[in-house]
């Protein structure tokens, strides 16, 4: 149906293969960056940290369409929305009641309670299931960042 109805909202999905067409491609640019795809739209997430408190970062998260004569509204993760091209910057605190998409909002959620979790005096460190090695990985990594040097890999 969507590759059907393509040509009716401005896109030419004549040359993609079926796994193109509905599949969003993810990928992490250490060590903070989160680039997701689709041929609508590719959506740019990035943290870094705030310059004066370590227990705070900023998160950035901008949807980027291609040109589309046709496109006036567009898909947001937090509904549809008029396009503009005008590049307006939206800022919210986290908490405040502004969404910035249900996928988003969760991971913040969770990520607020982990850091909770990370601070409290009980924790002794982590062991982390196989499927998140590449957590574990990016840590490591960022250790011989910050340090300047390598540092030994946790088994």
């Amino acid at each position: 149906a969507k590759r059907e109805r393509g040509a009716d909202a401005g896109y030419d999905y004549s040359t993609m293969t079926d796994q193109q067409l509905v599949d969003y491609f993810h990928c992490t640019l250490f060590p903070n960056l989160t680039i997701t795809m689709s041929p609508e739209q590719c959506q740019i997430l990035r943290t870094e940290p705030h310059p004066t408190d370590p227990e705070k970062c900023i998160f950035q998260h901008w949807c980027l369409y291609p040109p589309n004569a046709k496109l006036a509204e567009v898909q947001t993760p937090v509904g549809p929305a008029p396009l503009r091209h005008d590049a307006i910057a939206r800022h919210s605190r986290y908490g405040d009641g502004v969404s910035v998409g249900y996928v988003a909002d969760q991971d913040l959620s969770i990520g607020t309670t982990q850091q909770q979790g990370l601070n409290s005096r009980g924790f002794k460190g982590c062991i982390l299931p196989g499927q998140e090695k590449r957590v574990q990985r990016f840590h490591e990594k960022l250790n011989d960042m910050v340090l300047g040097h390598p540092t030994a890999a946790v088994g």
